[in-house]
């Protein structure tokens, strides 16, 4: 028996997963590629039981705001499962040698808010980048396609994949990407045009800034020379970009060429960690240099959040009805916010408050001096 991640290059957090697992030596099977027709049934099961409470989760505080994605999960040979790219490194940290956290609180705490905000609003400049900037070159639904054979079949992957790209096109104003009313898309298959909402602010222009602004951070982190972004070791940040750039390097042949021009180094330590060498390590500095990064979360996530959280306390689940995705498509539970000067609506997302939650709880138990060093190098909470 191994260990077994159910991935997919597409998904930031699969490829998150990959990097953190093989920076603990590990080299789990990898489905639905290595898998067949009985594993995707096993792991089926698992997943619709795991949605009723039933089987043993390894996450450490299982929370009623938790979803299930399809992507990643883990099952470690010894029994249970985790499906979530934080609580998988997290588990790693708990049963193997080595650490992904940094062991100075204020570094550790600099290092879980970059990877929160790579996961939420860095999700979203993904989605935006794959399918609108990349919209006429991905290269997802092939590679879909050809992940999914493994266990489906080539038949039934060629049809999955025909609906994958129009549905994912069709998410893109839930995962916050409004198109211009009247922008031209002509270019683009009817069914991959990228929408837009009306009474929703446009937001292309906005996801754009907080994908720049994302990835200029990180080539200012690495211009010391330095392996990762708080030095000679991987920890859950370095591990949330390499998950998020990667797939969109390997995935999105326009956003790729953005990226080689704009942030060459950062490429560079891409296509290194993505080849299968990230590296523990032990010295971890915090400084000047994840400066620009901080700033970028303190103005692109942590806004956000609180905008979120603010009207999640006003519409409870009782008197409210669903929210996230279900919610959106119904149009209810949404809100109005503005994010870096760019006016926004959306709708009340409940694992989006877990996270903000957690974000603030950690800052206070900072001790005020570790606070003020945060402060000074630009984090807002």
């Amino acid at each position: 028996m191994r260990d077994t991640l159910q991935f997919s290059l597409l998904s930031p957090f699969s490829v998150k997963a990959r990097t953190l697992c093989w920076g603990f030596g590990l080299n789990p099977r990898i489905t639905p590629q290595d898998g067949g027709p009985l594993n995707a049934a096993r792991i089926e099961a698992t997943m619709q039981l795991a949605a009723r409470g039933i089987g043993k989760c390894l996450h450490r505080n299982p929370s009623a705001l938790e979803e299930f994605p399809l992507v990643p999960w883990l099952f470690p040979e010894s029994g249970g499962y985790l499906c979530d790219s934080t609580e998988i490194g997290l588990y790693l940290e708990r049963t193997h040698e080595g650490a992904v956290t940094p062991g100075d609180p204020a570094t550790a705490f600099a290092s879980r808010l970059i990877e929160e905000a790579v996961d939420e609003v860095g999700l979203y400049a993904l989605h935006h980048t794959r399918w609108v900037t990349s919209g006429r070159t991905t290269i997802a639904m092939p590679k879909l396609a050809e992940e999914i054979a493994g266990s489906l079949g080539r038949p039934a992957a060629s049809l999955f994949i025909k609906k994958f790209g129009p549905r994912q096109v069709r998410r893109l104003n839930y995962l916050f990407s409004v198109a211009p009313e009247g922008a031209d898309f002509s270019d683009f298959p009817t069914d991959m045009k990228p929408p837009a909402r009306a009474g929703f602010p446009p937001t292309h222009e906005l996801l754009d800034t907080i994908w720049f602004s994302m990835l200029d951070g990180v080539e200012h982190a690495l211009a010391d020379g330095r392996d990762y972004l708080f030095g000679d070791g991987l920890t859950m940040a370095d591990a949330a970009l390499i998950g998020n750039l990667g797939s969109t390097l390997l995935v999105d042949p326009e956003a790729a060429e953005i990226m080689e021009d704009r942030a060459p180094r950062t490429v560079s330590w891409l296509r290194a960690n993505l080849e299968g060498t990230p590296k523990l390590g032990e010295v971890h500095e915090l400084g000047e240099s994840q400066s620009p990064l901080l700033n970028w979360a303190s103005e692109a996530f942590i806004p956000l959040m609180k905008q979120n959280a603010e009207a999640y306390e006003r519409c409870p689940v009782e008197e409210g009805g669903p929210r996230n995705e279900k919610a959106y498509n119904r149009g209810i539970n949404l809100f109005d916010g503005e994010l870096m000067g760019h006016p926004y609506r959306t709708v009340v997302k409940d694992f989006q408050v877990k996270t903000y939650r957690e974000i603030g709880k950690l800052f206070e138990d900072l001790t005020d001096s570790d606070k003020s060093r945060l402060r000074d190098l630009g984090v807002e909470i």
